[in-house]
């Protein structure tokens, strides 16, 4: 008789079946997809952040797992290799991600570094609400690193190198944010670094150096904003610095330094703004600081040195606008100063000879040493008063 058992003679025992397991840089992939497919935000997606933070960043901590730093860097660098259905979506998760991770880890800093080798990222962690360290490198696209630190959100360093696009760093801590130092270096776009702490934000230093393009800089403190330091180092393209501080905005001292470009810093502390110290040095272009403190403005310590072109100065304090020393120093062009005070505005002493030029450099730089982490605008009310009794 045959053995019905003998047929399975030869079959293998049972083996043991090893679940894989995602890594997290897998399972933050696998969310981005599925997070492009349930959520697509439109252009308008800056005038909805806080709503967008609630709600996307619920779904993120539930779903992201675990994971670090260098994770983030890993997910950018897969996501720059793949086409997007969503833009903007995924940059609003990056940001997410990197902001839930530095709140998690408040009692340690959490130091991000991004380097996509020359690739493209649009909205590259926009609206990301809190930064400690923040390093963006070789990218290119619109918006990247717009809005981190708006809307009561909190930055400690952001850095961007050798980036390309338009609205570069556009609104970093306004509308109530608040951010230590943001350096825009290398970087080449139309709007970069607008609106860095308009509307009730608080920035204390912002550099640019070696930015190109058109209105850089373009309404930084605007709207009750405060800034400490605002720095323009070899920066080229028309309307650098607009309306820095106006609109009742406050900067302690805002440079421009081996700048070209028509509208250099035109408007400044314009509109019942304030500004202490504004320095332009080896700058070329028309219009270079005209309106400033325009319209019920005020500004402390004016400066223009090796400077070249029409109109530079003009119309400075009109309008009831307020100036405390307006110095020209080695300027050249014509209708340099036209206008100064005109319409009921005021100035405590116009140098137009450079008389007063070395006591106004040192000034100057005493008031670069002066960073301090809040604006303090009695302070340097009285560091101006005192240099203006001096001169007399």
């Amino acid at each position: 008789m045959t053995n019905p058992f003998d047929k399975l003679k030869g079959i293998l025992p049972p083996r043991e079946i090893k679940i894989v397991k995602e890594s997290p840089l897998e399972r933050l992939i696998r969310l981005n997809k599925e997070l492009e497919k349930e959520v697509v935000l439109s252009n308008d997606w800056h005038n909805k952040i806080p709503k967008l933070r609630k709600e996307l960043y619920e779904q993120i901590s539930k779903r992201s797992g675990e994971y670090d730093a260098q994770d983030i860097s890993n997910l950018a660098t897969a996501l720059s290799f793949e086409e997007s259905k969503n833009q903007i979506t995924r940059g609003f998760y990056i940001g997410g991600l990197l902001s839930l991770l530095t709140k998690k880890n408040h009692l340690s800093k959490t130091k991000l570094e991004i380097d996509l080798q020359g690739r493209e990222f649009p909205y590259l962690l926009i609206g990301c609400k809190y930064v400690d360290t923040l390093k963006i490198s070789n990218v290119k696209g619109n918006n990247i690193g717009s809005m981190i630190a708006s809307y009561n959100g909190n930055a400690g360093a952001i850095s961007f190198d050798n980036v390309k696009g338009n609205d570069v760093g556009y609104g970093i801590a306004s509308d109530k944010g608040n951010a230590g130092i943001i350096l825009l270096n290398n970087v080449k776009g139309d709007y970069v670094g607008r609106g860095i702490a308009g509307s009730n934000g608080n920035a204390w230093l912002i550099s640019f150096n070696n930015v190109r393009g058109r209105m850089v800089g373009y309404c930084i403190a605007y709207n009750n904003g405060n800034t400490e330091v605002t720095l323009f180092d070899n920066v080229k393209g028309n309307d650098i610095g607009r309306c820095i501080a106006g609109f009742e905005g406050n900067a302690r001292l805002i440079s421009f330094n081996n700048v070209e470009g028509n509208d250099v810093g035109p408007a400044i502390a314009s509109n019942y703004g304030n500004a202490g110290v504004i320095s332009f040095n080896k700058v070329k272009g028309r219009n270079v600081g005209s309106d400033i403190a325009r319209n019920n403005g005020n500004a402390g310590v004016i400066s223009f040195n090796d400077v070249e072109g029409n109109w530079i100065g003009s119309n400075i304090a009109s309008n009831r606008g307020n100036a405390g020393v307006i110095l020209f120093d080695n300027v050249e062009g014509d209708d340099v100063g036209s206008d100064i005070a005109s319409d009921y505005g005021k100035y405590n002493i116009l140098d137009i000879k450079g008389k007063y030029s070395s006591q106004v450099k040192q000034f100057i730089e005493e008031q670069r040493q002066k960073y301090q982490t809040n604006y303090d605008r009695k302070e340097l009310n009285k560091d101006i008063q005192e240099f203006i009794r001096s001169l007399r």
